[in-house]
């Protein structure tokens, strides 16, 4: 005989959410449908709350005196007439669920339902059949936490990456662009849900994760598989989700698809970076010395870096003095002999930024740079002031923006 319980777990899950204006309102999420709802379609209000005057244009007569309308205008005027087509051609033959399957489950339609009230003033636009219900308050059917055996991680009642996927997509726009901040990482539950989020709906999130480098404790599963902070599961957690995505995306995974009909390239990939010191030198006043002191320590030209300084770190701090974003794209260059050099480029930057951080930059390399064949006049290039020569610098100052370290 199978043995009864002796006691019900009871407990409840609350999810604060607050907004820093009175502009924002949700994306609308989904969960599963019923039948009914997945063979039929339905008219919905075309107004929303936020205040955007941009976003308030005539529509079959109707123009909001607040509010916003929901879709862009060419957008809008597209889906007119669109029903104005199915109404003349198609309705007296076919309902519009059955001419929206026709026509590829593509096309928007808007209409003006002159019964309508509201601030909407009677602009409808049709909400399509669909496997998924609006998620208001029931969200029962998602568990808070879940386990991390499908990854092979250890960590204790991570949160469900399900639950958090729902709130991004809840709060980022229907484009899918955002930024997702977590303060408190732990085994990156929020990245693993961003990532997940961005194949599902085709979108560009990107996240930040922080989180402490917190030992894990000694006699923990995690440490005993090698894992001796929060902080590397979190890291490795990424690793095997991006991993996984991989291999589903090659094994003919479905992806959205962009508006020419092509799946939509995923962006699977993430930088670590740790807070540390500066790789310069804290500046501090020569103390009174005599020439004869002086000349010596001009002689010994003095490196201002710290000792034992890192290539990619001094790279790291060198974006983030000229302006460049950390989410730069950062392109070893080949074909520049014995040096090594970093291309950094970002959208939000016009110029792009050259990087050698070689002890020597050889004649042959110099030749190179001062060709205009890779730098623009624009562009900046970066590099130590030892590993050029007076005259080399003189040379290529008269080429391209020049500064040296």
């Amino acid at each position: 005989m199978e043995q009864g319980l002796r006691t019900l777990n009871v407990g409840a899950e609350y999810i604060l959410i607050y907004s820093m204006s009175d502009e924002f309102s949700f994306t609308p999420i989904y969960r599963s449908a019923s039948e009914e709802r997945q063979n039929s379609g339905y008219w919905k209000g075309f107004w929303n709350s936020p205040n955007r005057p941009t976003m308030r244009y005539e529509i079959l007569g109707a123009k909001p005196e607040s509010g916003q309308w929901k879709w862009k205008r060419e957008i809008a005027m597209e889906a007119v007439q669109n029903y104005q087509i199915y109404l003349e051609n198609y309705s007296k033959h076919m309902s519009l669920e059955e001419y929206w399957l026709e026509t590829g489950r593509k096309l928007r339609f808007i209409r003006r339902n002159p019964d309508g009230k509201g601030k909407n003033l009677g602009v409808e636009h049709w909400i399509p059949p669909t496997f998924g219900v609006l998620r208001n308050s029931n969200w029962t059917d998602i568990l808070a936490s879940e386990t991390l055996s499908s990854l092979g991680l250890f960590f204790d009642n991570p949160k469900n990456s399900k639950l958090i996927q729902n709130l991004i997509a809840l709060c980022t726009d229907e484009e899918g662009e955002g930024y997702i901040l977590d303060f408190f990482a732990g085994s990156c539950t929020t990245a693993h849900a961003v990532l997940a989020q961005n194949r599902e709906d085709g979108g560009r999130r990107q996240f930040i994760m922080v989180q402490l480098p917190e030992p894990t404790p000694p006699d923990s599963e995690a440490r005993k598989a090698g894992y001796a902070t929060i902080a590397e599961i979190g890291k490795e957690r990424i690793r095997r989700a991006i991993r996984k995505m991989k291999e589903e995306q090659n094994g003919q995974l479905p992806l959205p698809a962009t508006e020419d009909g092509q799946p939509s390239p995923l962006d699977l990939g993430f930088k670590v970076l740790k807070l540390t010191r500066s790789h310069f030198k804290p500046w501090a006043p020569l103390p009174p010395t005599d020439a004869k002191t002086l000349d010596s320590l001009f002689e010994q030209n003095v490196s201002p870096l710290v000792e034992g300084w890192r290539k990619d770190g001094l790279l790291s701090e060198i974006l983030l003095l000229e302006g460049f974003p950390l989410d730069s794209r950062v392109i070893p260059l080949e074909g520049f002999g014995e040096n090594d050099f970093w291309r950094v480029r970002h959208e939000d930057v016009a110029h792009e930024l050259f990087v050698c951080l070689d002890e020597k930059i050889q004649p042959a390399t110099v030749e190179r740079l001062k060709s205009g064949e890779i730098l623009r006049r624009d562009d900046l290039f970066i590099c130590l002031d030892s590993a050029l020569t007076d005259e080399a610098k003189v040379v290529l100052d008269d080429h391209l923006r020049l500064k040296v370290i």
